[in-house]
């Protein structure tokens, strides 16, 4: 109440019109309780933001949660470019042979290259898991426990 009363009190005194929009309040909320490094660091994060472990809806929602609280406005070609550059290699190399119009289909082409990508790997891991134990190693392996009786 303090900090609100004083404000008040600074823009009669300057003659700046009171505080009638929420625009406004938010402009003053965030400059009396947000430090001056906030913006600095939100930059810093999403100049280094990498899809790595994340999926790529993910990496979508955190970079935009970025770009929103930083507020960053820029054309969707930058936008996109900073998209690409932060997915994993083989995600952005795969997107990067196909055709999009916009910054949605680019998310969805990497979203089903992502699918692609976890259904190979899955396949591979299953076939791995088959094949672990190969018959005549098994075969081998009964002769010697039954020889050594």
């Amino acid at each position: 109440m303090y900090w609100w009363t004083t404000l008040e009190r600074n823009r009669r005194l300057h003659n700046d019109p009171p505080i009638e929009y929420w625009n406004n309040l938010r402009g003053a909320l965030r400059g009396r309780h947000i430090p001056s490094y906030y913006n600095r660091e939100l930059m810093d994060n999403l100049q280094r933001l990498q899809q790595k472990n994340m999926s790529v809806e993910e990496y979508r929602q955190k970079i935009e949660l970025y770009m929103m609280k930083a507020f960053i406005r820029e054309e969707e070609s930058t936008t996109i470019a900073r998209f690409l550059s932060g997915l994993n290699l083989e995600i952005r190399d795969k997107v990067e042979l196909l055709s999009y119009m916009d910054l949605n289909d680019l998310i969805q082409l990497c979203i089903k290259v992502e699918q692609q990508i976890l259904r190979k790997w899955s396949s591979r891991k299953e076939s791995s898991y088959s094949n672990s134990y190969p018959k005549k190693e098994y075969k081998k392996e009964r002769e010697d426990s039954f020889f050594k009786r």
